[in-house]
């Protein structure tokens, strides 16, 4: 109860009373944010968001039509702000050989040109479906991306942040299927959410006296990966909504739901996951939420006729 009570008050503080921090005093003026997975969703926001307020802004993911598209609505809105783009897969799509040790620094070398105070990591790719139902490929290319690229992007520009004068911030893009032991249905995307939780609150712990590190575990979000679903819904926030929690927390907690529709949402069925409902239930009730919600996309994609974003997620 004692918890509770804590974990309560600390919700109404942060979501009602907290500002973010003013990013250019705390990180640096004429700085960079790096965000990868910045062509679509929660990434393509929170880089127009840091270009808002005030930082310059490196986007990176695979597909540079979209990451022009992007660019090119940041430079619109925020003439004065200065956007690179870096082409890079940080899975390997599907591929037969993953991204190897020297690809992965060139990448962050030609980042680092840049004085970074920013490191926001947004990629991501999902599945949702039985272990042995799931292909191989897609299987590595899920811990290739979150186990592998995000953790090594970090060594290597955090490194370098380490030398900067002020501080900096790391931000890695998890789930709230980390605030749970275990998602039938879900085994490998939930075991990469977990390892980036773990690892986000560990460092910020090692290396709080330079640098702001924070885990987002991110709920419902409407974007192109869930099919744009209703964001009216409940526990459904659009990706501006999502950055806006990620950066009033940024510099003041390890992890976060973010918004407030989140924060509310999830830190009770936390709570009452951790304390109160049975394992198996808990199994039962977040495996069959999302089987539910990949019959739901699959259906309205195929009624709209659009893009199957990830066909083997989506089959």
């Amino acid at each position: 109860l004692l918890r509770f009570a804590r974990g309560f008050l600390c919700l109404i503080w942060r979501n009602l009373f907290r500002t973010g921090h003013n990013l250019q005093e705390r990180y640096g003026a004429n700085t960079w944010a790096c965000v990868t997975g910045a062509s679509d969703g929660v990434g393509a926001a929170m880089a127009r968001e840091g270009a808002r307020k005030g930082l310059n802004v490196i986007l990176v993911a695979r597909n540079r039509p979209k990451l022009e598209s992007v660019r090119d609505k940041i430079l619109t809105e925020c003439p004065d702000i200065l956007v690179d783009i870096v082409i890079f897969d940080m899975a390997s799509g599907f591929g037969e050989t993953p991204n190897t040790l020297k690809l992965i620094k060139e990448k962050c070398d030609e980042i680092n040109k840049r004085d970074v105070s920013l490191l926001a990591q947004f990629a991501g790719i999902t599945e949702v479906g039985g272990y042995f139902d799931l292909p191989p490929a897609l299987i590595r290319d899920i811990i290739e991306l979150k186990c592998v690229s995000y953790p090594l992007i970090t060594r290597h520009v955090g490194e370098r942040m380490l030398t900067r004068n002020k501080r900096s911030g790391i931000v890695h893009c998890a789930s709230v299927a980390s605030a749970v032991e275990s998602i039938p249905h879900y085994s490998v995307g939930g075991c990469t959410q977990k390892f980036n939780t773990f690892f986000m609150k560990s460092l910020s712990y090692e290396y709080r006296d330079k640098l702001d590190i924070l885990a987002l575990k991110l709920g419902h979000a409407s974007t192109q990966l869930t099919g744009y679903d209703d964001p009216n819904a409940m526990g459904t926030v659009v990706p501006e909504e999502a950055v806006a929690g990620v950066l009033r927390d940024l510099g003041y907690e390890d992890e976060t739901f973010g918004h407030w529709k989140h924060d509310t949402l999830w830190s009770w069925i936390d709570f009452v996951m951790r304390y109160i409902v049975p394992e198996s239930l808990q199994q039962r009730f977040m495996s069959n939420k999302l089987q539910f919600h990949k019959k739901e996309i699959t259906e309205k994609m195929k009624a709209e006729g659009g893009v199957v974003i990830n066909s083997a997620y989506y089959k």
